[in-house]
């Protein structure tokens, strides 16, 4: 495994002190891309860089109480992140999942938010959605002329666990609109 081309992404996290703070993560470059299938079982995401610690989206200075695990690495194609989400209400949430049917529905289930800030603005930042039930949103700069790149381009699976519920997903570089002049360091949360 090597890190090389791929910029490093900062993950927002809390530290164990509570601290919210901006961490760095070197995505490392896969050898054999990932199949994305849910599952955790290929080299790539056994060597990729990981990130722990999240806190509650509505008070940062709080861990939250159910973890989520995530990995991110990358080809020449893609970029690839891998999710797994604990739950601690499992009857419930499969009870809400099978609501949502297969629609993208973010109050029931399960949604994970990916957000890429390329130039490292906190304004042109693309926002992805993956839902526990398959289904998927994006979510694009106002001014983004390529809006014909969207969801429909990405490969995702999604598994649920005994524990909760795990997201795969392949986001081909071609979404990002990489240009020289994108930031070595982007915002990644």
């Amino acid at each position: 495994v090597q890190t090389c081309a791929l910029p490093i992404l900062l993950a927002c996290c809390q530290l164990a002190d509570g601290a919210p703070s901006a961490r760095r993560l070197v995505a490392t470059r896969a050898d054999t891309p990932p199949t994305i299938d849910g599952k955790l079982e290929d080299a790539s995401w056994q060597e990729a860089a990981q990130a722990t610690g999240f806190s509650v989206f509505t008070n940062p200075d709080q861990m939250h109480p159910q973890p989520t695990q995530g990995r991110v690495c990358f080809d020449n194609d893609n970029i690839y992140v891998f999710l797994t989400c604990h739950v601690k209400d499992m009857e419930r949430f499969r009870s809400r999942l099978a609501q949502s049917g297969t629609d993208f529905d973010y109050w029931k289930g399960g949604v994970v938010e990916i957000f890429f800030d390329l130039n490292h603005d906190r304004k042109t930042y693309q926002q992805y959605l993956l839902h526990a039930n398959g289904s998927s949103f994006v979510a694009l700069p106002s001014d983004d002329v390529l809006k014909i790149l969207n969801q429909d381009f990405m490969t995702s699976k999604s598994v649920v666990t005994e524990a909760g519920y795990d997201i795969e997903v392949a986001i081909p570089l071609a979404m990002l609109h990489l240009r020289p002049d994108t930031a070595k360091i982007w915002g990644f949360n």
